[in-house]
């Protein structure tokens, strides 16, 4: 599987070297949002709204919804070995790989989108691989890590948060909903997430509280001004 992400990594859209990748920002012309945050800080539901009213703006055709990992292809494979109720360093190291897989194939994709003059808001990016890979000394996830890296550049990448409180709240009523959580989701993993986030402040470019409906509007009216006034297409 290695041996596979570094043959991948030497095409146009993933080895990345950070000269490819410039080259593709040159010739973008749409606007590339990006949402990061932890488990339960609600990244779905402020994206599926803010596509919602974007499109109302720009039109259907003109505001896409994506999301790292997707649910398909490589993206399922590292959901499903992420759902192992028993997670082992040999899963980690697979499901890193499996997560850089899914980017190569999103990057091609948002790549060709933007040049198209498309608003993409998508769920997650590099950000995610450097705070959610785990198994840290080993080299196959320092690689992963360094190719993640070098992914495409988003315009504006939002980090919703939550007070650690709600967070509580949030991972226990999900527990009662689903019964159980996964292992991946507990308590102490995610506060650890929360703050690792953090100290990667040189990536992220708008902080957004997510605790309640008045910072739920609040964030959805930032934005929607953070695209309009960057992005140059046509209402």
């Amino acid at each position: 599987m290695l041996n596979e992400v570094k043959r991948l990594c030497k095409n146009d859209f993933a080895d990345l070297g950070r000269e490819k990748i410039t080259k593709e920002e040159k010739y973008k012309s749409g606007f590339y949002l990006v949402l990061e945050g932890v488990d339960f800080s609600g990244k779905s539901t402020v994206a599926k709204e803010l596509v919602s009213r974007l499109q109302n703006i720009y039109g259907a055709d003109t505001v896409i919804h994506k999301r790292e990992p997707s649910n398909t292809n490589y993206g399922k494979k590292m959901r499903d070995t992420l759902f192992s109720k028993e997670m082992t360093l040999e899963k980690e190291v697979l499901a890193a790989q499996y997560m850089l897989l899914d980017r190569v194939e999103n990057t091609s994709e948002v790549s060709q989108l933007l040049r198209e003059n498309k608003i993409i808001v998508q769920e997650r990016n590099f950000l995610t691989a450097l705070v959610y890979n785990e198994a840290k000394d080993t080299k196959e996830v320092q690689f992963v890590q360094e190719a993640n890296r070098l992914s495409l550049k988003p315009d504006c990448l939002a980090l919703l948060t939550i007070s650690d409180e709600m967070l509580l709240y949030r991972l226990e009523k999900a527990k009662e909903e689903r019964d159980s959580l996964d292992s991946y989701e507990t308590y102490e993993k995610v506060i650890k997430r929360k703050r690792d986030y953090l100290s990667f402040d040189e990536y992220i470019d708008v902080l957004l509280p997510n605790d309640n409906k008045e910072c739920f509007e609040v964030s959805m009216n930032t934005l929607i001004k953070i695209v309009a006034e960057n992005f140059k297409g046509e209402k």
